[in-house]
């Protein structure tokens, strides 16, 4: 058996090459462009109207990902859905990709069954996104109505399919997928959901091409800093904490560190943070 000191070895030289990589390339906070995985899902939720037709648009979202950036999808042929438990939320991901400085997952709760309406499905029940000081976080509802709210508002903000959400560096809000509203279904909801730090920039910060966040490609072009390395190990305790504290599945949290793990170190090799 590999010994521990060995594995912090190891870790200990991955990241110092990595920090070499940074000094020498313009590497991926933002590996993906936002607004172009936001126009995808669009695309996706134009091409496929029908809401219950889940797996078609997942499937759709997937597909035309891998399309517009080929090769960097590691999840793409290897499907493993993980439950997933953090800050009150339950639900299940599908990591596609993730690297020491973003990911690319499928998150959500089931549907209820067409057939029957009167069940509207599973919900995430009112939970707390976590506050990433190092990371913007993405949220792109592919199917469902994602409700939520910061500090200091007195109504909530409503993500429908289509929409992005946009998490700030440091910021923090109560969110829902709710499984009825006002008496009629939602059904659940899955949504694409991206996280990346380095060259994710601040609501109104402008990057060193002049073009504001939230511009189609204004999220290209600054350079990965030290801090990128940190972006998504500094995530992990929270996606993990609950499991020590409540569900204790431990199954779950080996195969989430697992995976997240075997994805990282893939894609440092390939010499991207």
């Amino acid at each position: 058996m590999v010994s521990l000191k060995v594995i912090g070895i190891a870790l200990g030289v991955l990241t110092v090459l990595a920090g070499m990589l940074i000094e020498t390339q313009e590497l991926d906070g933002c590996m993906f462009d936002p607004d172009h995985l936001h126009e995808i899902v669009q695309s996706v939720i134009s091409d496929y109207p029908d809401p219950e037709d889940v797996r078609g648009r997942i499937d759709a979202v997937v597909e035309r990902v891998d399309k517009a950036y080929p090769g960097y999808l590691q999840g793409k042929d290897r499907e493993e859905w993980l439950l997933n438990f953090a800050g009150n939320a339950v639900g299940q991901m599908w990591p596609l990709r993730i690297t020491l400085s973003s990911y690319l997952i499928i998150f959500g709760t089931p549907h209820g069954p067409k057939e029957n309406p009167g069940i509207p499905g599973m919900s995430t029940n009112a939970a707390f996104t976590g506050r990433y000081p190092l990371a913007t976080d993405f949220f792109m509802p592919l199917t469902g109505i994602q409700l939520g709210y910061a500090p200091g508002d007195m109504r909530v903000t409503v993500h429908k399919p289509g929409d992005m959400h946009i998490l700030k560096p440091g910021d923090a809000e109560v969110y829902e997928f709710p499984g009825y509203i006002a008496g009629e279904s939602t059904g659940g909801g899955f949504a694409l959901e991206y996280a990346c730090g380095g060259s994710a920039l601040r609501a109104g910060e402008t990057a060193p091409s002049g073009k504001s966040a939230g511009v189609r490609g204004a999220w290209k072009g600054t350079k990965a800093t030290l801090w990128s390395l940190f972006a998504i190990p500094s995530m992990l305790p929270f996606g993990l904490v609950q499991i020590a504290t409540s569900t204790h599945d431990y199954y779950t949290a080996w195969r989430t560190v697992y995976v997240s793990a075997w994805y990282i170190v893939e894609n440092l090799l390939r010499g991207q943070i």
